[in-house]
């Protein structure tokens, strides 16, 4: 095993991300660019947590997520939600600027 990550074979960007609040804490729904899903918790936020705390977290996850496995920046966007304890978010990958 190399020390580099390589991009798994289900490996497509992440799209779309909903956070939502449970009994046992922030829990996150992706949707990748070729329509698979996946779920998890946010291990570092409780579930007192504020809703901005939530989104910064996952924010960090997927900015990581998008460097690691696909060499790219991504952009988040989060968007109100009209469920309460929910939050929506948008990812784009990052616009190269020209020098």
């Amino acid at each position: 095993m190399t020390g580099r990550w390589t991009a798994p074979s289900w490996g497509a960007l992440p799209r779309r991300i909903t956070l939502y609040r449970t009994p046992g804490g922030w829990r996150h729904s992706i949707l990748t660019e070729t329509g698979g899903r996946l779920c998890g918790g946010l291990s570092a936020v409780s579930a007192d947590a504020s809703d901005t705390e939530a989104r910064s977290a996952a924010t960090t996850m997927l900015e990581r997520l998008a460097l690691d496995f696909h060499g790219t920046d991504v952009d988040i966007s989060w968007h109100p939600s009209d469920a309460p304890d929910t939050c929506n978010g948008v990812v784009a990958r990052r616009e190269a600027h020209p020098d």
